[in-house]
Parts: structure tokens; C-alpha cells; sequence
């Protein structure tokens, strides 16, 4: 067990990573990751399954879990799912961001994030060549930039409070937001990393859900979404549709967070208690399917 003092809580979990790479910690295991005490409410996964996940399939330099799998079928991406949920104008400042610590990501060209490269959380277990390099090419570059290199704008979306849908501890900017996205991006840029994410079916990602709306969308338009992905499709009408799904979706973020902000930080599944489950929770106590 590895504690690490919380001294700069405005990086989340990137102040961890970058101590652990520090002290060298990634080159005393052949596998490392750094997860909260939210990694089992937001994945409904204990530490436990995940260890006996990656044991069942070695050979990877990275082992990725996504706590919300939804996302898939209600955003093209995650960077769709931050202007809608956090900033209209996030992918932008994102950009100018990577722009400034000249790490070479085109936001213009994500396309759709699927399952097999949607990471929503820092939920990933590295080698330690993987935490080499994206350590290096990746998180410190950002994590080291001062105002002298990002400009006034970019610093202050880093590093001032943002707008944030749920309960939080400390109040932080969009930093630790925008290096949560940068693992699909730089998994979808080095193809050459072997990387494998946790397996989905549609039974997790109905149970991941935050919201009805969510399982709605799930419901709806599931086999259509994975259809598209089996065949590879794109174009207007994909477009269009996770332009609505993802307005809406993100609408009902900001509406049912912000008159009912949720916790993770006990560890325990919320989704038990909040109140737009209050039907579904009447069914099965009554021992309807």
C-alpha cells in the first residue's frame, strides 16, 4: 500500500501520478495504477476483479476501465460531453492548451470514442514503459507549464474554479478534466501501445448509468449506435444525432446535478439513492422485473 500526501488537491489524482512516476514506482511493478477511494462507485467494480482482470490477460501495456460506458451512445466524444456538460467553448481551450506545450493533439479530428477507446476517468494500470511515455509526452509537459507559457486564458482554464456538476472537496479548474481525455487521445494517436479496456456488454451499461434519461438514450438507440460501430459508419445523420443526444444528455446533467449534486466520495454505489430511481427502486422491492 502506497499513501501519498495530498499537497496540491487542485490536480486530483495527476499530483499522485506524478509523485508515483517520480519516485520511480511504475519500474517495482509490472503493472501500476492510482485509482481514489471513487473508482468502486462510479465503475461497480472493486479492486479485487480488476487484479484478477489484468492477471487473465497479460501481455497488455495498459488496462483501461471506463466508469461510464453510456457515453458512448450519448456523445460523439468526450470532449462533446465537456461543452455541453462544463464549458460550450472547453474543446477550444483544450486545444490551445495542447497548442502551447506543443503536444500534437488535432481536436478536430475526434471522431466517435467507443468502447475500445473511451476513457472516462483516470481508471488505467500501466507498465512501465506506458507510464513512461505518457507521462513524457503527455501529463508532465502540462502539469509543468506556468502562465509564462499558457497565456493568461489557458492558465486560468487550467488552474481557476470551474464549473463542477457534482459534490467536490476542493474546488479545482479543468485541468484534471482535460488529462482524464487525454488517454483516449493519445491510445488513438499510438496505435503501436497494446492496450485493453474493460469489457461491456449492454447490461453494464444500462447499471452504469446516472440517469434514466441515460438508460432512455441506452434503450433507444443502443443497436443503432452499435450497429454504426460495427460497420464503421459516419457522417450528417451520425452528427446530428449526438448532437441532440448530447444536448440533451448534458442538459440533464447540469439540471438534476445541480438541484441534486451527487457524492462518490464514500465509496458507495449512489445510483441506489437518487431520487429519479425512486420508481425502478418501488418495482423491485414489489418483485416486478
Amino acid at each position: 500500500m502506497i499513501f501519498v500526501t495530498i499537497r496540491t488537491p487542485e490536480l486530483r489524482e495527476f499530483q499522485i501520478f506524478r509523485e508515483l512516476y517520480e519516485r520511480g514506482e511504475h519500474l517495482t511493478s509490472d503493472i501500476l495504477g492510482a485509482v481514489s477511494v471513487r473508482f468502486r462507485a462510479k465503475s461497480l467494480l472493486d479492486g479485487n476483479h480488476i487484479r484478477n482482470w489484468i492477471e487473465q490477460n497479460p501481455g497488455y501495456d495498459v488496462y483501461v476501465v471506463n466508469p461510464y460506458p453510456q457515453f458512448v451512445y450519448a456523445h460523439k466524444n468526450l470532449f462533446q460531453f465537456s461543452e455541453n456538460t462544463r464549458d460550450p467553448f472547453f474543446t477550444a481551450k483544450s486545444q490551445e492548451v495542447f497548442d502551447r506545450v506543443r503536444i500534437p493533439f488535432d481536436l478536430s479530428k475526434v471522431g466517435h470514442q467507443t468502447h475500445d477507446i473511451l476513457s472516462a476517468s483516470s481508471y488505467w494500470f500501466g507498465n512501465a514503459e506506458f507510464w513512461r511515455a505518457y507521462m513524457e509526452d503527455v501529463v508532465l509537459p502540462v502539469l509543468n507549464a506556468g502562465r509564462d507559457v499558457l497565456g493568461d486564458r489557458a492558465f486560468a482554464f487550467l488552474y481557476e474554479p470551474q464549473f463542477y456538476y457534482g459534490v467536490a472537496v476542493q474546488p479545482c479548474g479543468s485541468l484534471p478534466f482535460l488529462l482524464e481525455r487525454t488517454v483516449s487521445l493519445y491510445l488513438a494517436q499510438n496505435r503501436n501501445i497494446k492496450a485493453i479496456f474493460y469489457p461491456v456488454n449492454r447490461q453494464r451499461v444500462l447499471d452504469c448509468c446516472l440517469f434514466t434519461f441515460e438508460r432512455e438514450i441506452v434503450q433507444l438507440y443502443g443497436d443503432m449506435v452499435d450497429g454504426w460501430i460495427a460497420k464503421g459508419h459516419t457522417g450528417a445523420d451520425m452528427d446530428e444525432y449526438f448532437h441532440w443526444a448530447s444536448r440533451m444528455a448534458g442538459a440533464g446533467w447540469r439540471l438534476y446535478f445541480g438541484q441534486y449534486p451527487i457524492s462518490f466520495e464514500e465509496g458507495d454505489n449512489p445510483r441506489q439513492i437518487l431520487p429519479w430511481f425512486k420508481d425502478e427502486r418501488r418495482k423491485d422491492r414489489s418483485g416486478h422485473s
